[in-house]
């Protein structure tokens, strides 16, 4: 993956400091110095051969009732078989396969009895629960939605790229309020961008995940430590836990790899870095996210027709 490349990730980084509104072709084109009509190319090329295996707006979980959280496991399961058991568990958010016997699963629940028993459903898989990653506390935001913003939320997850003319027409509001909703929405940090790629497609290059350990209430500073680099292999950045920021890069050799790991560790209220590589990173099931979504509007629409009614 050339620098362009890694330039056009970190245009689908949405939203940050460099990226406050969604990004369009016509707006990661000119961020990245290509024309719309390469963009789209690119993009539509890395989807075809497998090399981005996903592009999907990630809500906020505690806003919809629920967490997530990553969990480390030992296996002796291939990928194959991996994300074809998981398949079958809608709870199952995504997982990353990071070196052959290790995964994480990232795992939807509510409250710690329940990550408990699906946790026990993952070993009796064939998986042991490994300390390789525990992401489970989520920093603590409130947030409410009116109803058109619930229902916005779950076109973008539906339909990550789906245009703001559509969403007005599905959701039924006036001509132009879509978008000021969505940056509205993004501004709020109600939800993230995030693109998985596959780096067994990867003709050169190392994808790794890195997870930094912060001072508590310092996340969203090392973020934007983070994002102010222009040189660095970062292209994702989650700053949703407590004390902790998950960030996915891409660096040309293990060399440079090593080189954005020693940087990473000197950036202010960073204690300690911890990597992962290779990581590949399978989206499974949004199914628990779009019923929570569909159950907060069903209630909201019920206590709108009791009060005009």
């Amino acid at each position: 993956m050339e620098n362009s490349i890694l330039e056009l990730l970190r245009a689908l980084q949405w939203p940050s400091p460099n990226n406050p509104e969604r990004p369009t072709y016509a707006r990661i084109a000119s961020k990245v110095g290509f024309s719309e009509w390469t963009v789209r190319a690119r993009l539509r090329k890395m989807r075809v051969d497998g090399v981005i295996r996903d592009i999907k707006l990630v809500p906020r979980f505690p806003f919809l009732g629920l967490d997530l959280s990553a969990i480390g496991f030992r296996t002796k399961m291939s990928a194959e078989e991996i994300v074809s058991k998981a398949s079958g568990f809608s709870w199952i958010y995504s997982v990353h396969i990071v070196v052959d016997g290790y995964v994480t699963y990232n795992i939807l629940h509510r409250g710690n009895s329940d990550l408990a028993r699906k946790i026990a459903v993952l070993e009796d898989l064939g998986n042991t629960q490994f300390p390789l990653a525990d992401l489970t506390a989520f920093r603590k935001r409130k947030i409410s939605f009116t109803l058109n913003e619930l229902k916005i939320l779950r076109e973008l997850i539906l339909h990550p790229f789906v245009s703001s003319k559509e969403i007005e027409r599905t959701v039924g509001l006036e001509q132009g309020s879509a978008e000021k909703i969505i940056n509205r929405l993004a501004a709020r940090g109600a939800f993230s961008l995030r693109t998985a790629l596959n780096s067994k497609k990867m003709e050169n290059g190392i994808i790794f995940a890195a997870v930094l350990t912060t001072c508590t209430g310092c996340e969203s500073k090392v973020m934007e430590y983070i994002i102010s680099a222009s040189d660095s292999d970062i292209y994702n950045i989650d700053d949703n836990f407590v004390s902790s920021v998950l960030v996915m890069g891409y660096s040309k050799n293990y060399e440079r790899m090593l080189h954005c790991r020693e940087w990473l560790s000197s950036i202010p209220f960073v204690t300690n870095v911890t990597t992962f590589s290779p990581v590949d990173t399978y989206p499974i099931s949004e199914d628990e996210v779009i019923d929570a979504i569909t159950s907060r509007l069903s209630l909201m629409e019920k206590k709108e027709n009791v009060r005009s009614a």
